[in-house]
């Protein structure tokens, strides 16, 4: 991304972050560090609440809120970055 995005431009991902066996991985912050070190300013870190109904993600037709996808698919996080 860095290398094909104009000066003075921004940039935004949107990411979720995952739940591996047991464990919050915190992708966002790893994706903002990577970032950072490839030469952006990463400008804010953002999080925001998923809509249970508008979920994009294929779901199960039958309501389970015990399945692994419904414990963990609640968030996801929004980084703003800025090419100098």
């Amino acid at each position: 991304m860095f290398r094909v995005l104009r000066s003075g431009r921004a940039a935004v991902l949107v990411v979720q972050t995952p739940t591996m066996r047991g464990l919050d991985v915190q992708t966002h912050r790893c994706l903002a560090d990577i970032a950072y070190q490839s030469g952006f300013e990463v400008v804010r870190i953002g999080t925001r609440k998923l809509d249970g109904n508008r979920r994009m993600m294929p779901v199960s037709q039958i309501a389970n809120s015990d399945s692994r996808i419904e414990r963990r698919m609640h968030n996801e996080h929004v980084i703003g970055l800025w090419k100098p």
